[in-house]
C-alpha cells in the first residue's frame, strides 16, 4: 500500500505544469529565454514578458521550487524600508530563516530547502539555472554606483556607459530604484546559500567565488558619493553564501574569502564619508566569520593580516549598538592571541 502511494505521489510531482506569471518580476530574465528549455523555464519563473517562455512547462517540484525563490523569497517594499529604519531589528528578525517559520518568506525558504532535500537531483539544476541566468543578467558589483546615480538624479539617469537592468524596477526608501532583477538575483543567492550542502555536486563553488562572491564585497571599497542611500543587498548576500559554502572554501582562498569579509564588516568607505556602516551588512559578515573561524579547516596564519581591523570593528560594534541578539553575537567573537613565528591560535566564535 505504501508503495502505491509513493508511486502516486511521485507521479504527479514528475508531471508537467505550466509556469505562472509572476508579479512584479515581469521580464527579470527574459534575456536567458529561447531554444533552451531550462533557460526558457527560469525566465518564465521570474515572470518574463516573452510569451514562448510561458508556453514551456516543467516537472511540478520545479515550478513549485521556481515560483518560491522568484515570486516570495524576493525582499519587499517593507523589508526595504525596514532594513533601512531600523537594520539592526531587521536583521535579526530575518537571520535564521532555516530554523523558524514566523513569517512567510522563512516558511518558503523551509519549503525551499524541503523540496532541495526531497529531490536533489531534479531541484538542484533548476537553482543553478536561476543562478546563471541572474549572474549574467546583473554583473558583480552592480548596484552601489549605479543606483546612488538614480537616486541622486531621481531615477532618471543612468550611470555613463552603464546599461539598464531589464523589468521592473521597486521604489525604496530614500528614492532609490531597486530593478526587480536585482531583488531576484538576492532571493537566488539567498536560496543557493540555503541549499549549499545539496548544490556541491552541482555547482563549481570556486569560480562562482572568485567571478562573483568576492566581487559583490570588493566593489564596497569603491567611492561613491551618495552610498548612504544605498542598500547593500549583494554584499549582504555574498557573505551569507560564503558563510554557507564554508566546506568547499579552498585553503588557498580562505585568505581572501577573511579580506572581503573584513571590508564588508568594517566599510571603509563608509566611515570616510562620516556614515554609519550598515549594521545589516556587519552582522552577516559577523556570522559568515564565525562560520569560516569555527570550520575544522581554519588557519590562523591567514587570518593574521584582517585580526586588528576585525576586531577594532567588533569592538566599536559592543559599544553602539544596543540589541541584545547583536552583543550575543558579536561578544562570541573573542580576542586571538598572536604568537611570533607561529599560527594565530583562535577561539571559536
Amino acid at each position: 500500500m505504501a508503495a502505491d502511494v509513493s508511486a502516486v505521489l511521485t507521479g504527479w510531482w514528475d508531471t508537467s505544469s505550466p509556469l505562472p506569471q509572476l508579479p512584479a518580476l515581469a521580464a527579470a530574465l527574459a534575456a536567458a529565454s529561447g531554444s533552451d528549455p531550462a533557460a526558457a523555464a527560469a525566465a518564465a519563473a521570474a515572470g518574463a514578458a516573452n510569451g514562448r517562455a510561458q508556453q514551456h512547462s516543467m516537472p511540478r517540484r520545479a515550478v513549485m521550487l521556481l515560483v518560491l525563490v522568484a515570486g516570495y523569497m524576493p525582499l519587499t517594499v517593507r523589508d526595504l524600508e525596514e532594513w533601512s529604519a531600523e537594520g539592526e531589528v531587521w536583521a535579526h528578525a530575518n537571520s535564521d530563516a532555516a530554523g523558524s517559520c514566523d513569517t512567510l518568506r522563512s516558511c518558503c525558504q523551509q519549503l525551499v530547502l524541503s523540496l532541495v532535500l526531497a529531490d536533489t537531483p531534479a531541484t538542484a539544476p533548476v537553482l543553478v539555472t536561476l543562478l546563471k541566468g541572474v549572474t549574467a543578467l546583473v554583473p558583480a558589483g552592480w548596484g552601489l554606483g549605479q543606483l546612488q546615480q538614480q537616486a541622486a538624479a531621481g531615477g532618471q539617469q543612468q550611470q555613463p556607459g552603464v546599461p539598464p537592468l531589464p523589468g521592473p524596477v521597486v521604489n525604496g526608501p530614500g528614492g532609490v530604484l531597486y530593478p526587480g532583477v536585482l531583488l531576484l538575483k538576492d532571493a537566488v543567492y539567498d536560496a543557493a546559500a540555503l541549499a549549499a550542502y545539496q548544490l556541491h555536486d552541482a555547482l563549481d563553488y570556486r569560480s562562482w567565488l572568485h567571478s562573483n562572491l568576492l566581487p559583490e564585497m570588493q566593489a564596497l571599497q569603491q567611492q561613491h558619493p551618495a552610498r548612504q542611500q544605498v542598500l547593500p543587498l549583494m554584499p549582504r548576500a555574498a557573505a551569507r553564501v560564503i558563510g554557507q559554502w564554508v566546506s568547499d572554501l579552498k585553503a588557498d582562498d580562505r585568505q581572501a574569502a577573511y579580506a572581503a569579509l573584513a571590508v564588508a564588516l568594517v566599510q571603509p568607505q563608509a566611515r570616510q564619508q562620516s556614515g554609519e556602516p550598515d549594521v545589516v551588512l556587519q552582522l552577516a559578515a559577523v556570522a559568515a566569520l564565525r562560520g569560516l573561524v569555527d570550520d575544522f579547516g581554519f588557519e590562523g596564519q591567514a587570518f593574521v593580516g584582517v585580526l586588528p581591523a576585525v576586531m577594532r570593528a567588533l569592538t566599536a560594534m559592543l559599544k553602539d549598538r544596543d540589541e541584545l541578539d547583536t552583543q550575543t553575537q558579536v561578544g562570541r567573537l573573542r580576542a586571538c592571541q598572536i604568537k611570533q613565528d607561529e599560527y594565530a591560535a583562535c577561539s571559536t566564535l
